[in-house]
């Protein structure tokens, strides 16, 4: 994966995979959410079949699990343990372990791309602004995005956000109140 923060972030998230989908925001266990993704999902992307791609898809659920059925998805992310998982529960998605900063699509590849709660993990503005680039040099002419940031609610909130303040509090280089800030939150 490249250099030594990379790994341990993968690492990090591989250990976390075994009870990734147990949180009740990840949409497994929680059919209200799962519901929220596939109204959000068919009203904003094109119809089937398009060439999708899940940019830190996790254990694939719920985003390429509900896209698969339809449409061509490629996930990517940084965790070899969750990827594990994702084969298991969407076994017609092509999944790709990589850094979402460095991924190596060709320009203009997908007709949508998705990513759920990953930009949150940048830590800069500059860092944001090139992963958005990067993310519209993905799409084609008139392709959708789809991308979900927590807000402070998230954060704050003692359920939805247990798992986000979970991460950022046991990240030793991040600053919760810095990344609030950076978030205007």
């Amino acid at each position: 994966l490249g250099s030594p923060l990379t790994e341990e972030v993968a690492r990090r998230w591989d250990a976390e995979a075994a009870t990734f989908d147990a949180e009740p925001d990840h949409g497994l266990r929680d059919p209200e959410t799962r519901g929220a993704w596939r109204s959000l999902l068919r009203e904003t992307l094109a119809p089937a079949p398009g060439r999708i791609a899940d940019l830190g898809c996790g254990t694939g659920v719920p985003i390429a699990r509900t896209l698969a059925a339809s449409h061509r998805v490629i996930g990517v992310d940084i965790s070899g343990g969750q990827l594990a998982l994702a084969r298991r529960q969407v076994p017609a998605a092509r999944l790709v372990q990589a850094d979402l900063a460095h991924c190596a699509f060709r320009p203009a590849s997908f007709d949508a791309v998705v990513s759920n709660s990953t930009l949150d993990h940048f830590e800069t503005r500059a860092e944001i602004r090139d992963a958005l680039a990067g993310l519209h040099r993905l799409l084609r002419p008139g392709g959708g995005l789809v991308l979900t940031l927590p807000t402070e609610a998230d954060l704050r909130n003692p359920e939805s956000g247990k798992y986000l303040r979970k991460y950022l509090h046991t990240t030793p280089d991040v600053d919760v109140e810095e990344r609030m800030r950076v978030y205007n939150l």
